[in-house]
């Protein structure tokens, strides 16, 4: 408010309000555990601030969404600038996640009539899916058959992934005498 006063003493008073704008944050958002050989799409978003925005990412990207593809955990840094020039900063980590590495064993050879039992070990898988022979499928980590047939021998393959959603497929051989 400003009171002005003249000579005559007249006086007179006006008064402006300044805002401020609201407190201005960068958030990102995007998948942060991926698997080896997949990308992510990261996106700023500004809150509070003045539009209209610029972003600058720590990969050289100027847009408001960038894909990346690391190889290994990286962290990401944009900044965001709005129409005043104020600026504010984030960091984003995407972690790569190992492929679970299966291997598979049997009780290979098994007689006719027997149990043929697979097996797989894979650290930190959590899903299975095996398949084989004479219409075999199975979602258990170590399957038996009973009661095997000659049609049971051949190829078992089981495909695993772990918590993060990453997976990987493996073969096995099994074969069953009369």
């Amino acid at each position: 408010t400003v009171t002005v006063t003249d000579a005559t003493p007249q006086t007179s008073t006006a008064g402006t309000f300044i805002s401020q704008p609201s407190p201005f944050y960068a958030n990102v958002f995007g998948n942060n555990n991926i698997c080896p050989g997949q990308s992510t799409t990261l996106s700023a978003s500004p809150t509070g601030g003045t539009p209209s925005f610029s972003f600058s990412w720590s990969n050289g990207s100027s847009t408001q969404n960038i894909v990346v593809s690391p190889t290994v955990m990286t962290i990401y840094s944009v900044t965001i600038t709005d129409i005043n020039g104020c600026t504010t900063q984030n960091n984003y980590s995407v972690s790569v996640n190992p492929i679970p590495t299966p291997s598979v064993t049997s009780n290979n050879p098994v007689n006719a009539g027997g149990v043929l039992n697979l097996y797989v070990n894979v650290p930190g898988a959590t899903t299975y899916y095996w398949s084989g022979p004479n219409l075999f499928s199975s979602s258990v980590q170590n399957p038996f058959i009973p009661s095997v047939t000659t049609a049971a021998s051949g190829t078992y393959s089981v495909y695993a992934m772990n918590g993060n959603g990453c997976s990987s497929a493996e073969i096995g051989r099994a074969s069953c005498r009369e």
